[in-house]
């Protein structure tokens, strides 16, 4: 009989955490600039675009968010978790 390693349990996990992260960027290709989009902490903002910013001494992509009182939000593309497409944030408040 052979006994599972924990490595095992840890690849599944990150497995699991890669196919999640997935779903949330394969969203946000379909993304065009004008869409509405949820951010978890500031509410509904119109996606305009995907901007390279200088962050310290490199190059960081961030999504363009811009509210209603035409206040900017540059969202690192790392952190994308925190926004979602109207139509998920629709399916997530369903469940």
């Amino acid at each position: 009989m052979v006994e599972p390693l924990e490595t095992d349990d840890f690849t599944h996990q990150h497995r699991a955490k890669r196919r999640q992260l997935s779903q949330v960027i394969d969203s946000f290709l379909d993304l065009k600039p004008g869409d509405l989009v949820v951010h978890i902490a500031h509410g509904i903002a119109r996606f305009k675009g995907i901007e390279t910013l200088m962050k310290g001494q490199q190059e960081e992509e961030h999504l363009h968010l811009e509210f209603a009182d035409t206040q900017a939000l540059y969202v690192p593309i790392s952190k994308i978790g925190l926004v979602q497409n109207t139509s998920q944030a629709r399916n997530t408040s369903r469940s």
